[in-house]
């Protein structure tokens, strides 16, 4: 990988800063219309792309790994971080919390499959043994950080 590159619809051009020195290499790039964030998960951490088009890194609690599996979840307006063991939440402020009951499962090469069916307050999460449903609920403590609308 020679960095991240960005597309105007015309040109394209590497983003400084985004070099595997910088970044580190094996780049994966998550949308998150929900928090209105863009990041880039490398082996190296996590990294926000803002609207300048500027890449900076994110801090993590240590019990996330650089390179966790990361998905939008716009029911409950966060996006979902997993890892070996534990799924947390990440709100458009940046705050990253554990999402309860989610402990102690072992996830499948420690990035969950996650996903959200269209219009849908659920998300689906493949554990090891099973599948899990993560719901939104109107007393759930992530409701705070919902947000308007």
């Amino acid at each position: 990988m020679d960095g991240v590159y960005a597309y105007d619809g015309d040109h394209v051009a590497l983003l400084r800063g985004s070099s595997p020195k910088d970044i580190g290499d094996e780049a994966w790039i998550t949308e998150l219309p929900s928090i209105d964030k863009v990041m880039i998960s490398t082996r190296k951490g996590l990294f926000e792309l803002d609207r300048d088009l500027r890449i900076h890194p994110v801090r993590l609690p240590p019990e996330i790994s650089p390179g966790s599996a990361m998905t939008d979840f716009p029911p409950g307006r966060i996006a979902v971080i997993g890892t070996a063991h534990n799924m947390y939440s990440m709100t458009r402020t940046g705050r990253i919390d554990p999402i309860p009951g989610a402990a102690g499962e072992d996830y499948p090469a420690g990035r969950p499959f996650i996903g959200v069916p269209p219009g849908r307050d659920v998300m689906a999460i493949i554990g090891d043994r099973e599948l899990h449903v993560l719901a939104m609920q109107p007393d759930c403590p992530m409701g705070a950080e919902r947000g308007p609308g």
